[in-house]
């Protein structure tokens, strides 16, 4: 369960920005849209939605998050003293392309909350935290801060964490983090923190879930798979997942064996790779034909990427993050899938979802609590800015979709005449 997640200098948001999913003491949608976290007085929500004109950093808060979850989980991909590729503060001013970026995350895993963060530059991390709350009371387990009089890390382990500290502290590098490290030598106690940033923090994007995979091993959710895939087309009858033999150059043979790309490598030159395939009916007829993923409509190739993520996701009880939720689908479909968040049968697992959107359509009442809803927008030295709907106080049922094309909460693309 997320509680909430904060970021400064990454990309394009400059100052730190918070977005939050506890829920207020607003009794509206109490049941449907809100769950009881396990943790007393907190409250949490099964979905917030953002909005905001094109280049406002909606993208570049979804990237943040993806950012923690790979630097946690795949620390090997960077080598030995190597500069972080992927190290982008704000460049727009000279003090800020100095500073490190930073972020932090609160989170709870086996009904225990956690707050955790770092913050890195391009060569190191600057500093790392981790606080538990295993019985409501803080619990600062260890905290790392690089003194740069010295060249050298200061280390700090409570009284409450547990293990070989020396071993892992002379074990972390200093472009590494010390929970991924933790991970790699499988530290006992902070086994639960790195798996929910494993298995309970996903995010989708087109072609970035390995769905089909399960599908082809144990058909998990495929019936219900293709209920979803035939709300969009009901001629759809049925789906299957086949492994074909790809012929590739030697050169690109080596990298995608290096990153490890397809279900499994058969002889230097091939690899096997999956595909999915939809049969449909013929009319007049009982027999079906099977069409290639690629033949298929743009809306269903988005719709099948969407539908293995989200079934595994309302399963799981994981937070789903998903930028651009609305492309190539139905308004109607959109607000079918929110709304299988926030009913509690469909979603007995409390698993949330954090989605970006320019579909003003489910914009309701009837659809979102008022502290469900977000707006970025840039300020006036183009940095990112995020703030709640509930900031404008907007009345009980107010037309929210009005309101915000109205302008009245901000967060609208500024449109100017071109002369021709």
């Amino acid at each position: 369960m997320l509680i909430e997640f904060s970021v400064s200098n990454f990309r394009s948001i400059r100052d730190k920005i918070t977005l939050s999913l506890v829920a207020s003491t607003d009794k509206e949608m109490w049941c449907q849209n809100s769950f009881d976290s396990g943790i007393p007085e907190l409250r949490l929500l099964r979905s917030v939605v953002i909005y905001g004109p094109n280049a406002s950093g909606k993208t570049n808060l979804v990237e943040a998050i993806n950012f923690v979850r790979s630097f946690i989980s795949t620390p090997t991909l960077f080598m030995i003293g190597q500069n972080r590729p992927d190290f982008q503060p704000f460049l727009l001013d000279a003090q800020s392309r100095k500073k490190p970026s930073e972020f932090e995350i609160h989170f709870i895993q086996n009904e225990v909350r956690y707050q955790y963060g770092f913050a890195l530059d391009r060569s190191r991390v600057i500093k790392e935290w981790l606080i538990a709350f295993p019985e409501g009371r803080p619990q600062r387990w260890f905290e790392r801060k690089y003194i740069s009089k010295s060249k050298k890390d200061d280390w700090y382990f409570g009284p409450n964490f547990r293990g070989m500290h020396k071993h892992l502290e002379t074990s972390t590098r200093k472009e590494a983090l010390f929970l991924s490290t933790a991970m790699f030598l499988n530290n006992q106690q902070l086994k639960p923190i790195s798996e929910w940033f494993t298995q309970k923090l996903g995010l989708c994007d087109d072609g970035d879930y390995d769905f089909s995979a399960n599908l082809n091993e144990d058909n998990i959710h495929k019936e219900e798979l293709i209920k979803l895939i035939k709300i969009a087309d009901p001629s759809i009858e049925d789906m299957k997942v086949e492994n074909e033999k790809m012929k590739v150059e030697p050169a690109l043979f080596k990298e995608l064996k290096k990153l490890d790309v397809g279900s499994s490598k058969t002889s230097d030159g091939e690899i096997e790779m999956k595909n999915v395939m939809f049969s449909h009916k013929i009319i007049g007829s009982k027999k079906r034909v099977f069409f290639d993923f690629e033949q298929e409509s743009a809306g269903t190739q988005r719709l099948f990427d969407f539908s293995g993520p989200l079934l595994d996701t309302l399963s799981n009880g994981i937070v789903l993050v998903v930028d651009e939720l609305n492309n190539s689908l139905h308004s109607l479909l959109l607000c079918y899938f929110v709304n299988l968040f926030h009913n509690p049968k469909a979603n007995p697992n409390n698993a949330q979802l954090i989605f970006t959107t320019h579909d003003t359509s489910i914009l309701k009442n009837d659809v979102f609590r008022r502290d469900q809803v977000w707006f970025v927008e840039k300020n006036k030295k183009n940095a990112t800015e995020l703030f709640p709907l509930t900031d404008f106080k907007p009345r009980n049922k107010e037309a929210l979709e009005k309101g915000y094309l109205q302008g009245r909460y901000g967060a609208l693309p500024v449109i100017s005449e071109l002369n021709f």
